[in-house]
């Protein structure tokens, strides 16, 4: 219970620091930013439910376990977004301005969520009688190793192709992209690797659950802290210095 709490503060704490990244900074907001905030958002708040859920009702909630399953979800798709769209701009080279990209990329991320929770929990169950608790999580944990395959495979292509990159530009635009994607994906195995545990022993889960908790930390941390986050952190904390010198001297002035 201490370490969902910690991790529940930390999470909030990383959530709050790209939030005001994200408003106070024009120029950070680019489209894998925009997926990395929304990414650390609902893993947030996957967290506070899981926790909610063990605190007060011993795991056994439906309606938590639901939530959980969608939310996860959500956070694959995300991720999945953010794949093929490294795999368009590294892979493919796909240089042109795709027009509303944000609100592409929302749709496209929540979309698949929301095909994927209608195939598995309302056609496959009316289309094959489900009895056993095993063949009903069946769907959901094939969707679920399918996003996470089809993640991998786009990861994978888009790393050879910064790896045979000849301009040095490019190749450091690769690498952050390729930083983004992979801690990603990263974190959606760390989820799914804890939540198989729990089928298999429950002192595997057990050993696994800091791993589970502290996930998001590491994205954070990639998002703040990578080389073009801190120059456009730096420009903007110059710009404010700059003004409120300015500032002043106009007061002093009057």
């Amino acid at each position: 219970m201490t370490l969902c709490l910690f991790a529940a503060i930390l999470s909030t704490i990383a959530c709050i620091a790209v939030s005001v990244t994200w408003c106070l900074i024009p120029k950070w907001r680019t489209l894998h930013n925009f997926i990395s905030l929304h990414q650390i958002i609902i893993g947030t708040l996957h967290l506070y439910s899981m926790t909610i859920n063990t605190i007060f009702f011993a795991d056994r909630s439906m309606l938590f376990i639901d939530i959980n399953g969608y939310l996860f979800l959500t956070t694959l798709s995300w991720t999945f977004c953010a794949s093929t769209l490294a795999y368009l701009r590294l892979g493919l080279v796909y240089m042109m301005k795709i027009s509303f990209e944000k609100r592409k990329a929302a749709l496209f991320a929540y979309g698949t969520t929301i095909v994927c929770k209608i195939v598995t929990d309302i056609i496959v169950p009316n289309i094959f009688p489900l009895k056993s608790l095993f063949l009903i999580g069946l769907p959901r944990m094939l969707t679920v190793y399918i996003i996470l395959g089809a993640n991998f495979f786009l990861f994978v292509c888009v790393t050879k192709s910064v790896i045979k990159s000849t301009s040095n530009l490019s190749r450091a635009r690769g690498n952050r992209i390729v930083a983004l994607v992979g801690v990603a994906i990263l974190s959606d195995i760390a989820i799914h690797t804890y939540t198989t545990s729990l089928l298999i022993h429950p002192l595997l889960s057990m050993v696994l659950s800091p791993v589970l908790y502290l996930r998001l930390i590491p994205q954070a941390l990639v998002v703040l802290f990578n080389r073009r986050s801190r120059e456009q952190w730096t420009d903007y904390l110059n710009k404010r210095k700059r003004s409120t010198n300015r500032a002043m001297e106009l007061q002093i002035r009057v």
